[in-house]
């Protein structure tokens, strides 16, 4: 029965969250994580629209110059915009899909080619990620880590260059992935590695990508010192901002709510924080990042019915 494929596929993302959700609330004081909110006025919130914005804008410079020349700034901006509002009311990474509906309605450009675009959107993300990995490696984490670190990084690389080298015999192999969401996930990978894009390009992307990811560490680093005055060293604080990125990244729940907390949680405890204060952390880590984008939701929501008219009239007509 074929309805009971979607019901499958919703099973791993629930447990997932259920389970994070045990994990945050087991031995936990509610009285003592309310006292924190107490302190929280609204320079908080002026600094987390104001980050907010300008990881926006970040966005929508590289996705500008990754569309050249069919976006202009203000659409690349707006498309960002309508990734990560969706993204934040949507399971896994539905807001993917509405930017690449916007970009195809507002440059003009096929489906293969918003979808390209999007992808080296996402793959530079990835190696963002990996770069702060080494970069904490290179810090001092501790060797047990490092080992399994370098390990994963150079995976992923590995990896990354048999798709790029042997992409049919690769294409070939995902087919037999029994879980379809993470197979169309890998063979969309996999295809548009295979197509490449120039050099100079993607060396230019990769600069404009350091400015909104060093925009999030800026949040991260806002809550743990000013918010919540931890002490905490540099590769601390840097495993807490990896925790975040990993988690975040996880296509489970809308806007990762509940796995992102409890990774948070799970890095701050064991270094002594209590768990109020660490899930209060999370918290506010998680607000500076999604909840001044909620504010465009209304707005993505509008849009995301407006493509979905549109193309229903174009089928309609054809």
């Amino acid at each position: 029965m074929y309805w009971l494929r979607p019901v499958r596929q919703l099973i791993p993302p629930l447990l997932a969250g259920v389970g994070c959700v045990a994990y945050l609330f087991s031995d936990f004081e509610l009285a003592r994580f309310l006292d924190v909110w107490h302190g929280v006025g609204m320079s908080y919130v002026l600094v987390a629209l104001l980050l907010a914005l300008a990881n926006v804008i970040a966005l929508g410079l590289r996705l500008r110059y990754l569309s050249e020349p069919h976006l202009g700034l203000g659409d690349a901006s707006k498309s960002a915009l309508l990734g990560l509002s969706l993204n934040v009311l949507l399971p896994a990474k539905m807001g993917e899909l509405g930017k690449i509906a916007f970009i195809v309605d507002r440059a003009g450009v096929s489906v293969a080619e918003s979808s390209r675009i999007v992808f080296w959107e996402r793959f530079l993300d990835l190696h963002m990620i990996l770069a702060f990995i080494l970069l904490a490696v290179s810090l001092g984490m501790p060797a047990q880590f490092s080992i399994g670190l370098w390990g994963l990084v150079a995976c992923c690389w590995l990896g990354l260059a048999v798709v790029r080298w042997r992409t049919d015999s690769v294409l070939s192999l995902l087919q037999a992935i029994g879980y379809e969401p993470l197979r169309r996930f890998l063979l969309e990978l996999a295809g548009q590695l295979g197509r490449g894009i120039a050099p100079s390009r993607l060396g230019g992307a990769s600069l404009l990508s350091l400015a909104p990811w060093f925009i999030y560490a800026g949040q991260v680093a806002f809550v743990l010192i000013v918010s919540m005055a931890f002490e905490l060293s540099l590769i601390q604080m840097l495993t807490v901002f990896l925790a975040a990125c990993i988690a975040g990244s996880l296509p489970l729940t809308p806007g990762a709510i509940g796995i992102y907390e409890a990774a948070i949680v799970a890095v701050l405890t064991q270094y002594g924080v209590g768990k109020e204060l660490a899930l209060s952390a999370a918290i506010m880590m998680h607000g500076m990042q999604f909840l001044p984008v909620l504010f465009g939701a209304a707005w993505a929501l509008g849009i995301a019915a407006t493509l979905a008219n549109k193309d229903k009239k174009t089928l309609n007509a054809a």
